[in-house]
């Protein structure tokens, strides 16, 4: 029997070292009897049933001031709301939300090793296994992912924890030509279309598809499995995809013409052009380094990462990023 189990530890042994790790992340993190809110932070939480009812409207929003155009598409966030819903029947609702987070934490460095070892590395290497682990590694512990969960905003740590799977079983699908694997990738994406609430998200998503699908009708002429997959896509979106379209042709111009636009978009263009350089793509440094917060501990204002700001300063730590 130990012979049986140390068989299954050797086996998972890079799946527990994800896990083990983003367990530290979590211990050092979580604070008992706290709350996870913040910017744009919706609640859904504190009333499952009215969310449900508000967020079925489409295209239209009247929860939102005198009424408004649902651009943001909040309906799409439905099944993450399904999900807070089924586990909070076992955990407390001030917990929901870290879980949700800390659950994609480990998702996203998982599906990264999943995709590497079995669809994008080659596997007559014999080191396949470890460099799959690094990729996953790397995922995991980049000044990009810092940024992602340091100020945690649920679409974006969607799209971080699922994409890489919606890639590797969109691949896998493509492959194998299997119904399983077509519903599985499906499912995926019913579960992944809280990464659209932003649809900018959806863009880059369906822009990555698309040129990973144009590999593989030039390479091995795939036409009917890319159309399969693509129905698939354009269906399970589009209970918040045509409301966004209806939206978008009736009420931009209302969203074009808003104060926060006037107020925030040229200044938010400014601060992605002053960090689009090379210098920092290649960290994965964002315009959060330039953010000032607030600290009570110390009742002053300072830099939001301000000591890892002081550390991407360090050559020895900028070539450890690299």
């Amino acid at each position: 029997m130990s012979q049986k189990y140390l068989k299954l530890l050797k086996k998972n042994k890079y799946h527990l070292f994800y896990f083990f790790l983003v367990l530290i992340l979590v211990i050092t993190n979580y604070k008992w009897r706290t709350w996870l809110i913040g910017w744009d932070v919706i609640m859904p939480e504190l009333g499952f049933k009215f969310n449900f009812s508000r967020f079925l409207h489409g295209s239209w929003l009247q929860f939102e001031g005198l009424g408004a155009f649902s651009i943001m598409q909040k309906t799409a966030d439905m099944p993450r709301l399904l999900f807070l819903w089924l586990t909070s029947i076992f955990l407390p609702n001030s917990f929901l939300r870290y879980f949700y987070q800390f659950m994609m934490l480990f998702l996203g460095p998982l599906g990264v090793y999943y995709l590497l070892k079995n669809q994008l590395l080659p596997k007559e290497s014999k080191r396949h296994f470890e460099f799959a682990f690094l990729g996953g590694l790397f995922y995991l512990l980049n000044l990009g992912t810092l940024q992602v969960f340091y100020t945690p905003l649920s679409m974006f740590s969607c799209m971080y924890g699922l994409l890489p799977w919606l890639i590797y079983f969109f691949l896998k699908y493509l492959e194998s030509g299997k119904m399983k694997d077509l519903l599985v990738f499906s499912a995926v994406s019913l579960f992944a279309t809280p990464l659209a609430v932003t649809t900018t998200n959806f863009i880059v998503y369906a822009l990555i598809i698309f040129l990973f699908g144009l590999v593989e009708f030039f390479t091995k002429r795939r036409l009917k499995k890319l159309f399969t997959i693509g129905l698939a896509i354009f269906v399970i979106n589009s209970y918040w995809l045509l409301p966004f379209i209806n939206a978008t042709f009736i009420g931009a111009s209302g969203v074009i013409g808003s104060k926060i636009s006037y107020m925030s978009s040229e200044d938010s263009f400014a601060l992605n052009r002053q960090y689009g350089l090379i210098s920092d793509v290649a960290v994965l440094r964002g315009f959060w380094f330039r953010n000032i917060d607030y600290f009570p501990d110390t009742g002053s204002f300072l830099r939001m990462l301000n000591a890892w700001a002081d550390y991407i300063g360090i050559i020895l730590f900028t070539l450890l990023v690299f």
